[in-house]
């Protein structure tokens, strides 16, 4: 151990870790009224690594340019009580085996928060920030019966509601802030 070797290995990997910590995240969350799903990506820098494996280019700190890396992409409950729980976390790159884009891990982390909490009889709002103002998102959170908040990056962006027996299309942002 001291030459760093050891004979054995543990058998926890970072799905297995997820997995749990969600688990325990909707525990905590079963009875709660309400949920708030909040979606948070962020970018893990690491300025200094030369032979991480599958490093990308993420925006530096300090200054214009950029750092060697990894994006998160995290989903934190919480319930009207107060209480949190882990929803969602994953590490990745642009540049790992298999990558096909930020949106389908994002598709991923709406797919699987809403399996786990597909039996929690409370309301369920996802709140984001403007990079989810997309269209595939909203509907993905809408199928699942959830609401959602998003801050606009369209501003412009239209939809279609059910009003009485028909379809109209109306704008589905307001000028005036939120309460909180």
């Amino acid at each position: 151990m001291a030459n760093q070797e050891t004979t054995k290995r543990s058998a926890l990997d970072a799905a297995h870790i997820v997995e749990r910590l969600q688990t325990v995240g909707v525990e905590r969350l079963r009875d709660e009224e309400e949920v708030w799903a909040i979606l948070d990506p962020s970018e893990l820098r690491k300025p200094y690594a030369r032979r991480m494996e599958d490093l990308m280019k993420v925006r530096a700190l300090e200054g214009e340019g950029t750092v060697p890396g990894y994006r998160t992409l995290n989903v934190l409950g919480v319930g009207r009580s107060g209480r949190r729980g882990i929803l969602y976390h994953r590490l990745f790159s642009s540049s790992e085996e298999g990558f096909c884009s930020e949106s389908q891990e994002i598709q991923r982390a709406l797919a699987c928060v809403g399996e786990a909490l597909s039996e929690h009889r409370g309301k369920v709002t996802y709140i984001m920030d403007r990079q989810f103002d997309d269209a595939g998102v909203w509907a993905t959170i809408w199928e699942q019966g959830n609401h959602l908040v998003c801050r606009l990056k369209h501003r412009e962006r239209l939809v279609e509601q059910k009003v009485g027996g028909g379809w109209k299309q109306v704008k589905v942002w307001r000028s005036n802030a939120l309460p909180f």
